[in-house]
């Protein structure tokens, strides 16, 4: 079965098609989770960076604040898929695998 266009005939379910529809649903996944997982590296980074800043000489309400910031910063800061998975490379590669052997398994 194919398409017709104005320029060529395009057969349906031909593996350059599907190959490039799959390199482009991941490309778009892939910045999203490396945007995510930027996010939580540095989130993490964040109360050590915070405590040692130059805080000492500073006013008691702000030393206040910053003692609460580094408290409310020791849980990880995660971008979340629906409050399902988090949006990490892990994740990235996790549902590369699956998609390509999904792939695979309608393919054959």
């Amino acid at each position: 079965m194919c398409l017709k266009s104005e320029f060529r005939m395009v057969p349906i379910g031909s593996i350059g098609n599907d190959l490039a529809y799959f390199l482009a649903i991941e490309n778009q996944l892939a910045l999203y989770c490396y945007t995510g997982n930027e996010l939580t590296l540095n989130a993490i980074s964040l109360p050590n960076s915070l405590f040692h800043s130059d805080w000492i000489h500073l006013s008691k309400q702000f030393k206040h604040n910053l003692r609460f910031t580094i408290m409310r910063m020791s849980k990880p800061v995660y971008l979340t898929i629906g409050k399902f998975s988090p949006l990490t490379l892990q994740t990235f590669v996790t549902i590369g695998r699956a998609s390509y052997s999904l792939l695979a398994i309608i393919k054959r």
